[in-house]
């Protein structure tokens, strides 16, 4: 096994194997979340979603005009795109101080529209968007609700996850079958990868966390039908899905880590060691596996052994890796304005 972040590390900075990170776009206001897909890059800013063609040097604005939920709390927003079409949610206050959670779809020519929404007035348990992802023709979004099961007894009071199953967004929404309330979800044209919630009741984690050792569930977006299983031992925290690939984080007593999983067989392919640091934003393009920890970009090409790593000027946000192209936002005060920009940089054979 080689340590990703141990004294094996390849590049100590950037170096061989990718250009300098350079400047997409910059905003007047921040940036809160970020997406790519193909040639196409998707941004939330000022409570609207922007879609940009790279090639064509083209914006629009496909969401947050005549929308009442248009405008959600600063850290809540979520993004997915998946070729011209954007999905997006989050949540968002009314006058009355009731809390909701709104999922909406646009894309370039069609205007936006609201596809769930429901009230949760505590932050601590009600409904919980956890995922929203997109990948070519797939968008898809999951979302869980932490019930507290009240009784003459309460307190102590109990939780339990139940519903809503994965939904696929298209021309219109529909349930992918099969697919269980889910903590963590990615997609890949045509399949979604489903890390399902933990339902068992509890009187203490008021929050949805993974089924524990497992299962992950790979299966066709539209059908739902089973493609392959597989359970790593610990608590999955992140899945990404590419090909014929899938991988997660995983965190145990032990240490923390990501493996690599066959699509076609359910076997386990690899695993990284991650020691004790703690990574986010996991994502997959071919043989490349990217993630950060804190402001640090790690790439790590499982094929070639070629590791890169790049410091990026403030949180990452919305990591990917779409082909050879890495891609994040990221916002930084002039002066006494915070501003966002969308940076890049390309992976070098």
């Amino acid at each position: 096994m080689l340590s990703l972040l141990g004294s094996a590390f390849l590049a100590a900075s950037l170096g061989a194997g990718a250009q300098a990170p350079a400047t997409l776009l910059t905003t007047k206001a921040p940036i809160r979340a970020f997406a790519q897909d193909g040639g196409r890059i998707a941004w939330a800013s000022q409570c609207k979603v922007r879609i940009r063609s790279l090639a064509a040097k083209r914006t629009f604005v496909v969401g947050g005009t005549g929308l009442r939920s248009a405008c959600f709390e600063d850290d809540s927003w979520r993004l997915a795109l998946g070729g011209s079409r954007a999905l997006w949610g989050g949540y968002y206050r009314t006058q009355s101080n009731n809390r909701y959670g709104a999922v909406l779809t646009g894309s370039i020519g069609a205007s936006s529209r609201k596809l769930w929404s429901l009230e949760q007035v505590e932050r601590s348990w009600g409904g919980f968007l956890t995922s929203i992802v997109g990948d070519g023709s797939t968008l898809a979004y999951a979302n869980v609700y932490v019930r507290q099961m009240s009784g003459p007894d309460c307190p102590p009071c109990f939780y339990r996850v139940t519903g809503q199953p994965v939904r696929r967004v298209s021309s219109g929404q529909a349930v992918v079958p099969g697919a269980r309330p889910a903590v963590a979800i990615a997609a890949d044209t045509g399949r979604v990868a489903v890390v399902p919630a933990d339902s068992r009741d509890t009187t203490s984690r008021i929050r949805p966390v993974a089924v524990p050792d497992g299962p992950v569930e790979v299966r066709d977006a539209v059908t739902g039908s089973l493609v392959t299983s597989f359970a790593p031992r610990g608590m999955v925290t992140a899945v990404a899905l590419s090909g014929g690939v899938a991988a997660v984080i995983v965190r145990d007593q032990i240490a923390p880590r990501i493996e690599r999983y066959s699509v076609t067989t359910g076997a386990l392919i690899e695993t990284l060691p991650l020691f004790q640091l703690a990574a986010d934003e996991l994502g997959l393009s071919g043989t490349m596996v990217v993630f950060r920890i804190g402001r640090e970009i790690y790439v790590f090409d499982t094929a070639s052994r070629k590791q890169v790593r790049v410091t990026a000027t403030a949180t990452p946000i919305g990591l990917s890796i779409e082909g050879n192209r890495v891609a994040w936002a990221e916002n930084i005060r002039i002066g006494r304005k915070l501003r966002g920009r969308i940076r890049n940089f390309t992976l070098t054979p």
